[in-house]
């Protein structure tokens, strides 16, 4: 018998992967949203800050297919 998923639940605020990192998993959102943020440097100062570039929705699935 082979294990075709495995059931997570998130809590608010945790993260599911950074950014560079290599991930090895599909994500199905069942219930409420990710937010896909990203890295962005301040050209003037060189201060990074997170950007929130998508939010994903219940139904939506991201990850390695």
């Amino acid at each position: 018998m082979y294990l075709i998923s495995n059931i997570a639940s998130c809590e608010r605020g945790r993260v599911i992967l950074r950014e560079g990192h290599v991930g090895d998993s599909f994500y199905f959102i069942y219930s409420g949203s990710v937010f896909v943020q990203v890295a962005v440097t301040d050209p003037d100062t060189g201060f990074k800050h997170a950007s929130v570039e998508n939010i994903i929705g219940h139904g939506a699935s991201f990850g390695v297919g």
